[in-house]
């Protein structure tokens, strides 16, 4: 799974923009999220952490990226997030 923490609203577009990539070239072993501590309808796939318990849980008080393993352990994290260096991650993961 891939986390990506929104800092602010104008922030969510550029994680959707890395969202969508993700998940059009690894979306079959990839579920993606993006986390934002507003209220957004701009998509299904931005998870809504007004509470902020995700962001505390992870100490993501940034704008930033977590890829969690299926053991439940961080395989990656980024901060902040860089869709390149990602996307050279995963096509070293899933060759």
């Amino acid at each position: 799974m891939l986390l990506l923490f929104a800092a602010e609203g104008d922030e969510i577009d550029r994680l959707e923009r890395i969202r969508a990539s993700v998940q059009a070239s690894h979306g079959k072993f990839v579920r993606t999220h993006v986390v934002a501590a507003e209220r957004s309808n701009r998509s299904d796939a931005v998870l809504e952490d007004t509470d902020l318990a995700l962001q505390r849980y992870f100490r993501a008080f940034s704008a930033s990226l977590y890829l969690i393993r299926p053991d439940g352990r961080v395989g990656y994290r980024a901060l902040p997030p860089d869709r390149d260096l990602l996307a050279r991650y995963l096509q070293r993961i899933f060759r």
